[in-house]
């Protein structure tokens, strides 16, 4: 996922398409937005990072460098440390993407509401919470995010609804019996969630529309970059996180 953190508190450089938000497209917004946040860090970030393995969105690279460095990695290493205290783990990632029915502003994902992607972008985009509807298979948005707060309806596809009763039959099945596989699994028409951590192997599920997919060391180049880098993945990085502005606060002011 695209988590977004940098986006819901107005780190991250904007595509310009929600009023007054600036245009900060390409290469020199890019450079601009890495300085700012790893400053003489900046030039490793982008090396990690290029805008070239986004399709040239700023947005993109800077939100996954953001992502990795301030959530995905650290909440990684939280799981691990869980797991070595004896306490049994499932970790997933959600990949889904759901296109806005209005463009720019509002929509199915709060991304757009951010500025930070476009309302028709790669499926595998996904904002911090954007699973949450799909654990509870509501089918409207309340945006709260643009100090005009409104509901969208936000239709399952096919593909979705399945997505959608495919995850609330995991968190069900952790529910009640402390095992997301219990009342289905391999053979139930779901994919089996291996515990993470289990015989040493830290599999994750990424959770999209055809099915989870279980995979190892999710995130584990970038979460040994930063670590390299300089202790970037770990606990203190919080710090940075919690003192900064938040761009919802800024808007409903």
């Amino acid at each position: 996922s695209k988590d977004g953190t940098a986006a819901f508190y107005g780190t991250a450089p904007t595509l310009g398409n929600i009023a007054p938000d600036p245009a900060q497209l390409g290469d020199a917004a890019y450079e601009t937005a890495l300085k700012g946040a790893w400053g003489a860090a900046a030039r490793a970030v982008r090396a990690h990072y290029p805008l070239s393995r986004f399709g040239g969105s700023a947005q993109a690279a800077f939100v996954q460098a953001d992502a990795d460095a301030y959530v995905l990695c650290p909440q990684t290493e939280a799981a691990r440390m869980a797991v070595a205290a004896g306490v049994a783990v499932w970790h997933y990632e959600f990949s889904h993407f759901m296109p806005s029915p209005t463009a720019p502003g509002g929509g199915c994902d709060n991304g757009v509401e951010l500025d930070v992607v476009e309302a028709g972008a790669s499926a595998t985009w996904a904002t911090h919470g954007a699973e949450v509807r799909y654990v509870f298979g509501s089918e409207q948005n309340h945006d709260t995010l643009s100090g005009r707060p409104r509901i969208a309806d936000c239709p399952f596809s096919p593909a979705e609804r399945r997505l959608s009763d495919e995850i609330g039959a995991y968190w069900a099945g952790l529910a009640r019996e402390g095992d997301p596989n219990s009342g289905g699994g391999a053979g139930g028409g779901r994919a089996w969630w291996p515990a993470y951590g289990a015989g040493a192997n830290w599999t994750s599920l990424v959770l999209g529309v055809g099915g989870g997919v279980a995979r190892a060391q999710l995130h584990g180049s970038a979460c040994n970059f930063w670590t390299q880098l300089g202790g970037e993945s770990t606990w203190s990085t919080w710090s940075a996180v919690i003192n900064r502005t938040s761009r919802r606060d800024q808007r409903n002011k």
